[in-house]
Formats: C-alpha cells, structure tokens, sequence
C-alpha cells in the first residue's frame, strides 16, 4: 500500500528494533490500529519521548493508557 501511494520515501518498515525509542522520538506521529495489544507498550514508549499518538478505539486497553495525554487521537 505505500508504494501504490508513492510514500516510500516518507513510511518506512524497520522490523525489530533494539532500541525503538531512538526512531520514535524522530518520528513525527505513532499510529497504532492493533485491536490485539492490551497493554500497547508502543504507545507508551511513543509518549515518553513526546511523539503524539494515533490509536483506535478497539485497541485494546489503548484509549485507558492515552486518555489523560494531550497528545493523542482516539479514532
């Protein structure tokens, strides 16, 4: 779906990361659609480096974790 959108340049999949926060606090912007992570450890690393977050409702425990921080998007 990136490259038939033509936003290879701009998305990129690393895969596993030792350290994940290194890319996270360059990013501009988590996205986290998982309806299969309760806790969403991914979120919480993202808001610790101040990178603003996207999740879905369904997310697991996502909304709970993301609810008191300015910095998210409930869709």
């Amino acid at each position: 779906m990136v490259n038939d959108y033509n936003l290879s340049d701009n998305i990129k999949f690393l895969g596993y990361q030792k350290r994940p926060s290194e890319f996270m606090k360059d990013s501009d912007l988590t996205i986290n659609f998982s309806d299969r992570e309760p806790f969403g450890r991914v979120i919480i690393e993202s808001l610790i480096v101040g990178t603003p977050v996207v999740v879905a409702n369904s997310s697991g425990g996502a909304p709970e974790i993301i609810k008191t921080d300015k910095r998210w998007m409930d869709l």
